[in-house]
């Protein structure tokens, strides 16, 4: 198991950060954004955690999903006469 972390942690310290839009967490509030810090010196890593809000990051993004025929609950649309017991999602209603 030690091996196995020592592995990662190298390859997370050599490995460039690709960037790529990840879609809203479903069951939580806030989006957890990373970004790869290298410095100069290969012994030096550090991985930087950037939160903001899920509202913020929809009004930066646009929706997930609009929903024309039925109504938004969370990240996916279901049937107007349905209750949605889901938390606020990326979903919109359109």
């Amino acid at each position: 198991m030690l091996i196995k972390s020592l592995i990662l942690m190298l390859a997370l310290c050599f490995a460039s950060v690709a960037s790529a839009e990840q879609p809203p967490d479903v069951l939580d509030e806030w989006v957890i954004q990373a970004e790869l810090i290298v410095s100069s010196e290969a012994a030096e890593c550090d991985l930087a955690f950037d939160t903001i809000p899920e509202e913020l990051l929809l009004a930066q993004g646009g929706c997930c999903k609009t929903c024309s025929k039925g109504k938004a609950c969370g990240d996916s649309c279901i049937s107007r006469s349905y209750t949605c017991h889901r938390p606020r999602g990326c979903a919109c209603d359109g």
